[in-house]
């Protein structure tokens, strides 16, 4: 089973979102994907010594923001 997790949001993100997806792969044996900004979840990373696919995003989608909106104007993939 391979899990998704948004670091994009959420505090102290996208740092404290990568610790917690290398530490669900370690502990219960699960691929994991990371979606955001490849550059800034690679850094944490190769600094945690740690692999994990990492999905490139852009933009994010604001919890104020109407889904229609975004899905119209934003560069996002579905």
């Amino acid at each position: 089973m391979k899990i998704l997790f948004d670091g994009l949001g959420g505090d102290n993100s996208p740092q404290e979102i990568v610790k917690g997806a290398i530490l669900a792969k370690n502990e219960l044996g699960i691929e994991i994907a990371i979606i955001g900004n490849k550059e800034e979840i690679n850094k944490i990373l190769l600094e945690e010594n740690a692999e994990a696919e990492v999905i490139h995003a852009d933009e994010k989608i604001e919890n104020d923001e109407q889904p229609a909106f975004a899905i119209k104007n934003k560069k996002i993939h579905l």
